[in-house]
């Protein structure tokens, strides 16, 4: 619904820019919240496990800014 009311206000561009980012922001709210608030959420962190989540959301957001781009 937020979405609808972004693009009529709005450049489309920037509004599909920003929802690619959408990966890094339930990342760092996930290990926010797993480290500040472990009752709240259940996740496995350890440093390899951070390691390869982390990875894996940067592919997927460049894979947006690749899909933008061509």
């Amino acid at each position: 619904m937020l979405i609808t009311y972004a693009i009529g206000k709005g450049p489309i561009a920037l509004v599909s820019a920003l929802g690619g980012a959408r990966p890094i922001f339930v990342f760092s709210m996930t290990a926010l919240a797993a480290r500040f608030a472990p009752g709240l959420i259940y996740e496995k962190f350890t440093k390899a496990d951070m390691a390869l989540k982390l990875v894996s959301t940067l592919m997927i957001v460049a894979a947006v800014v690749i899909i933008s781009v061509v």
